[in-house]
């Protein structure tokens, strides 16, 4: 009997892969994805190392992870993370009418300063906001509400600066999936479609960088699964956008980190060590940190009916 013929008949005793399975592993194996060093034999060691790995019972991805790493090449590994963001089934819910937008954050400081958890809903227009103040004696319930106004206007297009989850849907439901018309368009909206303070000095490229992690989910409005993987293609065009594996978000859950780092910086500025963070094995936002070290990391989003309603 050949080879061929005993793999026949082995894969006949096997159930076929299903796809939630084949989604998992390929999620495992580019989580793991930094580029060996290349040394004289290192092919041969992999191979081996491999081989011995999988007879204990270690996954290819833990194989290839090594101690916490920058990514030699981050748009490579972007592009795999879009990939496999692609196979994700799309959200049954993307938003209805007079909705409110739940979500609870872990705010960290530097300095040794405590840590503050803030629950929060924004009403779907973007025009109210309740915080949950629970030492807030003249509160009902500890919510305190909170009126927003529109924030001017966009350039020439006389389109209110208002920043709301519905915005938010809004550009994820028109936003381009092509990657380069995608980064053309984040280059455009800028300072105006982000919900930081974000100096309309920054370069073309780190607006667009500051926009795509809002869309991605610090708005706490995560993006359907196609537009996460073009943001993520979009991110790999971006030549000064780094990836770093084995990192920890805010709230201390392991995190693969993308950042911005400019090679130059417009005059008097300081845009270096911005980053956020996603899940390494479902590519999800986790959270951010400023190049003063503080952080944010959203514990949980979700819609709900009404102000005070908990998922």
């Amino acid at each position: 009997m050949d080879d061929l013929q005993v793999l026949r008949e082995l894969r006949e005793t096997v159930p076929p892969p299903t796809q939630g399975g084949l989604a998992g592993i390929r999620r495992r194996l580019v989580a793991g994805m930094v580029p060996p060093r290349r040394r004289p034999g290192w092919r041969l060691a992999v191979t081996v190392g491999l081989a011995l790995a999988l007879a204990a019972g270690v996954t290819v991805a833990d194989t290839l992870r090594s101690s916490p790493s920058q990514v030699a090449d981050a748009a490579v590994f972007l592009r795999q993370a879009a990939a496999v963001v692609d196979d994700d089934v799309p959200q049954v819910e993307r938003t209805r009418p007079n909705a409110w937008l739940y979500t609870k954050r872990l705010n960290t400081w530097p300095g040794g300063e405590p840590d503050e958890q803030v629950e929060r809903w924004w009403r779907f227009d973007g025009r109210q906001t309740v915080t949950f103040v629970p030492q807030c004696e003249k509160c009902p319930d500890g919510l305190l509400s909170s009126p927003l106004e529109p924030r001017g206007k966009h350039g020439g297009h006389g389109e209110e600066r208002t920043l709301s989850p519905q915005r938010i849907w809004h550009h994820h439901e028109s936003l381009p999936r092509d990657p380069a018309r995608l980064l053309d368009e984040l280059r455009r909206l800028g300072v105006w479609a982000s919900f930081g303070d974000l100096d309309p000095d920054q370069t073309a490229d780190g607006q667009a960088f500051w926009v795509a992690r809002d869309l991605l989910g610090a708005g706490g409005l995560l993006p359907p699964p196609d537009l996460q993987a073009a943001l993520f293609r979009a991110l790999a065009r971006i030549p000064e956008v780094q990836v770093t594996v084995d990192g920890e978000d805010p709230a201390g859950r392991a995190a693969v980190t993308i950042s911005y780092r400019p090679s130059t910086q417009p005059p008097g500025q300081n845009f270096e060590g911005y980053e956020f963070f996603v899940d390494p094995e479902t590519y999800g936002y986790l959270g951010e940190r400023g190049h003063d070290g503080s952080g944010s990391a959203l514990l949980e989003s979700a819609l709900t009916d009404r102000a005070g309603e908990r998922p």
